[in-house]
């Protein structure tokens, strides 16, 4: 035959030249329709499980309105400042997000969260998912409750988990820690300690409603992530643009709690706002009632001067010239004493570097310089003149500046006792009478979504690393003919099973004679018209022997050579067929025959060729392997071997041998030297690309060549995953 015009390939260009076949992969989605069904029947329940489980949640809303008024606290640096504070600059932030980050913080959710206890968790402990889901729908009214008012314990134990059990006398129980020791017993409605040292706890079980022995998980959550689950379920946003007029959601499984914990961070965030602008408006007075002695000195010390320069001197008053610059000076300088007090207040909340020191610093040089110009033109006015400006400048100045002190102090007094909050509640919690509406059509959706994706994912994978094979591609990376793919048969896999277990006895397990019109048969009938054109080239007994071997076990090749043997015979040829196997052979249970004595028997030399010969068929003839030998490989080394195949050639059209599998043993090599015909079987869905190649190279180095390939089906268009190992496990019984 002319099939050994070997291809120049890799296995890297039989990978690279593969393409994408989208009639391949739809028709892989619908052989696995069924697994496709049950992935997506599993996500779906899963799905539906989801959808049962999930709580209830009801959402509770409130409206409040945040201001930046002029009695606020944050504006009272503004007013000690006056005109100097003008382009200092103030921080990008609207009011309203500024108190959306408040809330959202541990400075309002910390105390929620301490005043509501939402830091301790109780609830009954169920069997995972089928426990709660039985509770929920068989024992919804029944459910057990337990409500803890006082839970005190150690920083260090906090995210431990403790087991609290009801006593069967109803109102007393047991607390229990991580290792199961118990810790104290106490009773419904008193405060219970522990005196265990390494778990100092007190608890106060308020409510116990259950049955005797019914487990409770009893856990105090750190501060941080009871604040961090609290924000999960709460949601903040304004209404309109820069309208300052914020909307806050909250969700729970309870309706009572869903408006109480609102109604709390409501409360919290106005209180805390209000107590913020008492605090800052009190440090601001106390500030200007510690410089108001000093301010107050200083304004009797410029008037004492001036006294004193004038009875010296006799001075009495200065030109309208001077009076001009005296006035300028005079604001000048007043504001530059107000921009050091501003300076002096900020130091106590600002760091040099920071944005409105900078620009206050800027400020103050600005003045200073305009007032040593100022200055530099009092300098031309006589001395005595100049004197008397500077007294009097002095006196002006710190007069404003005790005039203005006088003023701030009275109106932070005003302010301290009548600071309102910058957080004004427009609409109080609302009660959520009705639930949110469930999810169940979505995460079922989702869950039917994910399902298939995951199903096609799965099915995807398995082709990439599939031992399946392209029998085209396969032909021009080995360089040999495909002389037939034979494709699964249902029935074939049911008549093997029967034969295995013998529970129906029956005079042979032929496929071709149980459903002669099975496509596995009709694909076996295209193989023998094949194999008849091979043997038309040249004489015919000159190629009558057919050997069949394979990579590995379990491909089919024992059904291919029984039932090729079988369609050949109907053509009226005189067929011999040969389970060469002597390790694992099994075709004498096909045809129903006698094991002994066979091939074993003959190599030996302890049997005659009529004597192993069975006839299985009209026109077919059996050599069984015979008693499995512990030396096969030396038996067919023999030149028995050689003499059985003189004596057979001429007595046969044609001789099928089945041997061994190429890579489990080396029998099939010194068997298919003997062969005119050499033929591979290759398992699709088991058999892998390195396997063959392997496979190939083994008989190559013995120098046989390969005359066609064989492809058979192993599965129903199933796609098997994984390498390839040479290791089969094919030893003796």
């Amino acid at each position: 035959m002319s099939t050994h015009n070997n291809l120049n390939s890799s296995p890297n260009d039989f990978s690279q030249n593969e393409e994408i076949d989208l009639h391949f992969i739809v028709s892989l989605f619908k052989a696995h329709k069924l697994f496709i069904g049950i992935i997506v029947l599993l996500a779906l329940l899963i799905g539906g499980l989801v959808a049962v489980l999930q709580p209830t949640m009801y959402e509770s809303t409130a409206l409040i309105r945040v201001t930046g008024e002029a009695n606020s606290a944050s504006n009272l640096s503004s007013m000690l400042s006056g005109p100097a504070s003008l382009g200092v600059g103030t921080t990008g932030a609207s009011p309203a997000e500024i108190e959306t980050s408040l809330i959202e913080s541990n400075y309002i959710l910390g105390p929620v969260v301490e005043y509501l206890g939402m830091n301790i968790i109780a609830r009954p402990v169920y069997f995972p998912i089928l426990g709660k889901l039985n509770a929920k729908i068989f024992h919804k009214n029944s459910q057990p409750h337990i409500q803890i008012d006082l839970l005190v314990m150690p920083k260090t134990l906090e995210g431990a988990r403790f087991q609290l059990v009801a006593d069967e006398q109803g109102d007393h129980y047991h607390l229990y820690g991580p290792n199961n020791e118990e810790i104290l017993q106490g009773m419904v409605g008193e405060k219970a300690s522990s005196t265990n040292k390494h778990f100092p706890i007190t608890i106060t079980v308020a409510d116990l409603t259950a049955t005797p022995n019914t487990q409770f998980l009893i856990q105090k959550k750190p501060l941080s992530d009871a604040t961090s689950t609290l924000i999960t379920h709460l949601e903040i946003k304004e209404k309109g643009e820069k309208t300052g007029v914020l909307q806050l959601n909250y969700q729970s499984e309870n309706p009572e709690n869903s408006q109480k914990i609102l109604n709390t961070i409501l409360m919290l965030a106005v209180e805390k706002s209000t107590t913020e602008k008492v605090e800052e408006a009190t440090k601001t007075l106390n500030f200007l009632k510690e410089k108001m002695p000093q301010v107050t000195g200083g304004l009797e010390a410029s008037e004492a001067r001036l006294n004193t320069y004038r009875s010296k001197t006799g001075a009495i008053d200065s030109k309208l010239e001077v009076q001009i610059l005296l006035a300028e000076m005079i604001e000048l300088q007043k504001n530059i004493d107000q921009i050091g007090l501003k300076k002096l207040e900020m130091s106590r909340n600002f760091t040099e570097k920071h944005p409105l020191s900078l620009a206050i610093n800027q400020k103050q040089q600005q003045l200073e310089k305009k007032l040593e110009k100022i200055k530099e033109q009092l300098k031309k006015i006589p001395l005595s003149a100049q004197q008397t400006v500077d007294f009097e400048r002095d006196i002006k100045v710190n007069g404003e500046i005790y005039a203005s002190f006088i003023q701030k102090t009275q109106q932070m007094e005003i302010l301290k006792g009548s600071t309102i909050s910058s957080v004004k509640i427009l609409d109080d919690a609302s009660y959520p009478v009705f639930p949110l509406p469930s999810k169940t059509a979505i995460i079922l959706l989702i869950s039917i979504t994910l399902g298939a994706f995951l199903a096609i994912f799965i099915l995807l994978l398995r082709h990439m690393f599939s031992a399946m094979l392209d029998p085209i591609a396969l032909e021009k990376y080995f360089g040999v003919s495909v002389l037939g793919i034979i494709p699964f048969s249902q029935a074939q896999k049911k008549l093997f099973k029967a034969m295995k277990e013998q529970k129906l006895k029956k005079e042979n397990y032929l496929l071709c004679l149980e459903d002669p019109k099975d496509i596995s048969i009709e694909a076996l009938r295209s193989l023998r018209t094949a194999l008849k054109l091979a043997t038309l080239s040249s004489d015919k007994k000159s190629k009558n022997i057919i050997a069949l071997s394979g990579c590995s076990p379990s491909i089919g090749k024992s059904f291919v050579s029984s039932n090729l043997a079988s369609v050949l015979s109907n053509l009226g040829e005189k067929v011999l067929l040969i389970d060469a196997d002597m390790r694992k052979g099994y075709l004498n249970k096909i045809f129903s025959c006698q094991q002994l004595p066979g091939l074993s028997e003959y190599l030996a030399g302890n049997a005659s060729l009529d004597q192993i010969t069975q006839k299985v068929l009209p026109h077919v003839n059996f050599i069984s392997s015979g008693a499995y030998p512990t030396n096969p490989a030396e038996l067919l080394m023999s030149h028995h071997l050689q003499v059985l195949i003189d004596a057979i050639s001429d007595q046969y059209d044609l001789i099928i041998i089945d041997t061994p599998p190429i890579l489990a043993v080396t029998d099939a090599s010194l068997l298919l030297k003997y062969a005119h015909i050499r033929l591979l079987v290759v398992g699709l869905g088991k058999d892998h690309l390195k396997e063959i190649e392997h496979a190939k190279g083994t008989l190559k180095k013995s120098e046989i060549i390969l005359d066609g390939i064989i492809c058979n089906s192993t599965k129903n268009n199933d796609q098997k995953a994984g390498g390839y190992k040479y290791n089969y496990n094919y030893q003796y019984k």
